[in-house]
């Protein structure tokens, strides 16, 4: 009885820690334009970081993320989707920004998430895992914890690729159907003009 109510004990403080500090934004970056994000970390914390362009222009974008002493931290161009994981190695803010500065035109909507883990050695008190605690069932806790949360940054990745999806569908769509109304406009207008070309060209060759 006692290894079951250490196991669901483990379970939920470990459960609540590995889903702590999420958070999603979809937000729109001009052309010409940076927005950046803060995200305040714990040293050792594990910083999951997911984005999409999920409209606008070539779907692309320029990301880079600094730690709190102003170092970079990861850095890329021209990106359309991406999946970065870190381990902070400072306590602070750190920060997340993306650039639309190569678009000269074209607006971008960027889908981004940021999943915080915190460092379970330091979070869990270490009077809990005592020698007696730390058991199989625990440990299986913490193996199944670890999953829910890669399942749950699939989940979300898979949400922003159906979002651009569903954009680039429509936006399809869109240009579909424009397209389709020009077409028929000028076959009707070439209608009219051969009739019309026709008729004249008879009334010219009618004897006199």
């Amino acid at each position: 009885m006692n290894h079951y109510i250490t196991f669901v004990c483990g379970y939920f403080l470990i459960l609540s820690i590995f889903l702590n500090g999420s958070q999603g934004f979809i937000f729109q970056v001009e052309p010409h334009e940076e927005i950046c994000w803060k995200q305040k970390v714990e040293q050792h914390d594990s910083v999951a970081v997911l984005f999409k362009v999920i409209k606008g222009g070539f779907l692309d974008i320029d990301i880079v993320i600094w730690s709190p002493e102003n170092k970079e931290v990861y850095q890329n161009v021209r990106e359309t989707e991406g999946h970065y994981t870190f381990r902070a190695e400072v306590t602070g803010s750190y920060v997340f920004c993306f650039s639309n500065r190569m678009s000269t035109l074209t607006s971008k909507v960027v889908s981004f998430e940021v999943n915080v883990v915190d460092d379970i050695q330091n979070q869990i008190d270490q009077d809990f895992l005592k020698d007696e605690h730390v058991d199989p069932l625990l440990e299986q806790a913490m193996q199944i914890t670890e999953l829910l949360h890669s399942v749950q940054a699939e989940q979300r990745y898979t949400r922003m690729r159906d979002i651009a999806h569903t954009n680039t569908n429509e936006s399809t769509h869109a240009r579909v159907l424009w397209w389709s109304i020009f077409e028929s406009i000028v076959l009707i207008t070439m209608s009219f003009w051969q009739v019309y070309y026709l008729k004249r060209y008879f009334e010219d060759q009618r004897p006199v």
